[in-house]
């Protein structure tokens, strides 16, 4: 049994009891006691990281697996985590689940690895992004069992473009219970309104490898998603990939309960500026960013540590509301019980000391320590 006293995310001095992977009580203490000056939030979670600190999930190196979840957790904070793929031939794709679809939901002394965002090959051409034109597939049934077939119960995100996706395969994706977010797509508000239908729930690396509009109009596909109180998005929050003022607009119109900031970090976070093999070619490091040897951009270096940190400083958000973002969305959309210190739920906990510095991290009531 382990006690913890602090604040929450309200600012209400609490004492919480971990045990058996639990969050076994929540109390509310008299604000006239005495507790230590630091934060008791939910761990982050983030849904969508192809690796860091010389880890590709591609790649599929187990030990580099291990050592990668021990950052995530201690330079991070966070507890749990979809592994993403990119879009590359079948027999990797298929030998990546393999190597690694052993090590889902173990206990770990590291973040939570708990299942797949499959990031390709079922995506637009056009807005191809950094995936290779190559290996990009035609989402219909038959292609979607070679990829996934003897995985289904491990993969629990998959990003499709929708206008090149046909219903069946989006109930089939629905039925085999995978959440279907559209990303790398370039589909007009259209299109797009024509398959949301069939299940889609979320928007993959919102603004980035879609039609945009700068002006955010009302005809816009954009203007459409931010304002749709159904549609979950994801938002990376650089500076890079999208600009302070979409973030400003993003928190001050889009529901509060829809906002998941992401990272979409490459094996190079954590790693000096330089250049590194990745599993599609060299990348290169400079900028705060993952780059190809054009200059076009390939991935970012960020942490969801700082996107919880960004938001309140970029957006002025509360604590509160940064949490929502980086933890409790998260697992409301997968569908888990975790992003919030409340009885009976995992005891994903982060403490954090008031200049937000990370103190502590437990995963299911596991202290985690630096390996």
């Amino acid at each position: 049994m382990i006690k913890i006293r602090g604040y929450n995310k309200d600012l209400k001095k609490i004492e919480i009891i971990l045990e058996a992977g639990k969050i076994l009580n929540v109390k509310v203490l008299d604000q006239k006691e005495i507790v230590e000056k630091q934060y008791i939030i939910p761990g982050f979670i983030e849904i969508h990281s192809h690796g860091g600190y010389n880890f590709d999930f591609v790649l599929a190196d187990q030990k580099k697996l291990l050592f990668f979840l021990n950052k995530m957790a201690l330079n991070e904070g966070v507890t749990s985590i979809l592994g993403t793929t990119i879009t590359t031939d079948l027999q990797k794709t298929r030998k990546t689940f393999k190597n690694l679809s052993p090590f889902i939901n173990k206990k770990l002394n590291g973040a939570n690895f708990i299942g797949w965002h499959m990031e390709g090959p079922f995506i637009s051409k056009i807005k191809k992004g950094a995936h290779p034109i190559s290996e990009i597939t035609e989402p219909i049934i038959k292609n979607i069992n070679k990829y996934i077939d003897g995985y289904f119960n491990n993969i629990k995100l998959i990003t499709v473009a929708p206008e090149i996706i046909n219903k069946e395969s989006l109930i089939y994706l629905n039925k085999k219970n995978i959440i279907i977010s559209a990303g790398h797509m370039n589909a007009n508000k259209k299109q797009f309104i024509a398959k949301e239908k069939y299940g889609i729930k979320s928007i993959t690396h919102f603004n980035n490898a879609m039609q945009k509009n700068d002006d955010l109009n009302d005809n816009s596909l954009s203007e459409y998603i931010i304002k749709n109180d159904n549609l979950y998005i994801e938002f990376i929050n650089d500076r890079i990939h999208n600009s302070k003022e979409l973030a400003d607009k993003i928190y001050k119109i889009k529901a509060k309960d829809k906002i998941m900031l992401v990272t979409d970090s490459l094996q190079i976070k954590g790693l000096k500026d330089g250049i590194y093999p990745g599993p599609n070619g060299n990348i290169y490091k400079r900028d705060g960013a993952a780059w190809f040897e054009n200059k076009i951009l390939n991935g970012s270096c960020y942490t969801m540590y700082q996107g919880f940190k960004d938001w309140i400083k970029y957006q002025k958000a509360s604590i509160s509301e940064a949490v929502a973002v980086t933890s409790t969305n998260q697992a409301n959309l997968l569908n888990l019980k975790k992003g919030k210190i409340e009885k009976d739920y995992d005891a994903d906990v982060l403490i954090l000391d008031f200049n937000f510095k990370i103190k502590d991290v437990y995963v299911m009531g596991n202290k985690i320590l630096e390996k």
